[in-house]
């Protein structure tokens, strides 16, 4: 039940994640047949309770192995830091890679992201933990599983608690922030060899270029585009400092604001685009959160020629 995150197809068959719900309670990897539309449940987290619980990430992967999160369970007492795990999809073994250590926690806690798979190792971001219990980057070793980290948010004004999992780009790793370092968020490279991290750009929020980015960045020719759920030019329905926005930024550091939400009180254009976007036939289409002519979310689509910024 809660199922939280989109769908990975492998061979035809549909491999997604639930929060909660399965034969333990901790949550559930499931199939969907999308021809004859049977589900079948691949395996239930929450016993033992080492093998994590509470799974709201995508999954990556595919015939030669499937790999995910749980943002809870693993090692220590209590709910636990989560896993970074495996799932053999033809027989729906579990494997724990590894396990964060109980809070506070140095090497990481709550992996509320997927991972990436990049030159033998999966990269991704903790939402606590770490030196300074402001996130993580991590990798984890596919053949040794030996964690990583690479870096921990929350010093030198580098931001705050990473929400979104990380996207390869010219050989950096590159990824958002939704705090820090002035509060509103940012985005930031890392080199996965060497763990140096460089802040790209830092978010004004209301009134300005928006705030609080909580999905992942996707490249489209070379440049990376992204959402924040606050902030922006165009006043909201008054609880909020912003509807956010979708919004453009170089590797360099460059960014242009594409679109900033809600165009009046009714919010008809939407609002909080709290998801991730996609690209095709060189548009971008994406979600809200609220807003809407019912004012339960829209989803919205930003031309070709929003994205010929200077």
């Amino acid at each position: 039940m809660t199922p939280e995150a989109g769908l990975l197809n492998v061979g035809g068959i549909l491999y997604g994640t639930t929060e909660s719900g399965g034969a333990h309670g901790g949550g559930t990897v499931f199939t969907v047949d999308p021809h004859s539309g049977v589900e079948s449940v691949l395996y239930s987290f929450g016993i033992p309770i080492g093998d994590g619980f509470d799974v709201v990430a995508s999954l990556i992967g595919g015939r030669d192995g499937i790999y995910g999160t749980t943002e809870g369970g693993g090692n220590g007492e209590g709910e636990g830091c989560g896993t970074v795990f495996s799932i053999n999809p033809s027989t729906g073994q579990e494997n724990v890679l590894y396990a964060f250590q109980a809070f506070p926690s140095s090497d990481g806690c709550n992996p509320v992201a997927g991972v990436i798979r990049l030159n033998g190792a999966l990269y991704g971001t903790t939402l606590n933990g770490g030196t300074h219990s402001l996130g993580t980057v991590f990798s984890v070793d596919l053949n040794t599983g030996a964690e990583t980290v690479l870096h921990s948010f929350g010093a030198h004004a580098d931001g705050a608690n990473p929400w979104a999992s990380l996207v390869e780009f010219n050989g950096l790793l590159y990824g958002t922030t939704a705090g820090g370092p002035d509060g509103w968020g940012a985005v930031f490279a890392i080199n996965p060899q060497t763990g140096a991290e460089t802040v790209v750009h830092t978010f004004l929020g209301p009134d300005q270029d928006g705030g609080v980015p909580t999905a992942p960045l996707i490249n489209v020719d070379g440049e990376l585009y992204g959402t924040t759920e606050e902030g922006g030019a165009r006043a909201c329905d008054g609880a909020r400092p912003g509807c956010g926005t979708v919004f453009r930024i170089l590797p360099n550091g460059r960014e242009k604001v594409l679109y900033s939400f809600c165009l009046d009180l009714v919010c008809a254009d939407g609002g909080g685009p709290e998801g991730g976007l996609l690209s095709v036939d060189k548009a971008l289409y994406g979600m809200t959160s609220f807003g809407g002519t019912t004012n339960f979310g829209a989803v919205f689509k930003i031309t070709a020629q929003s994205l010929k910024g200077q």
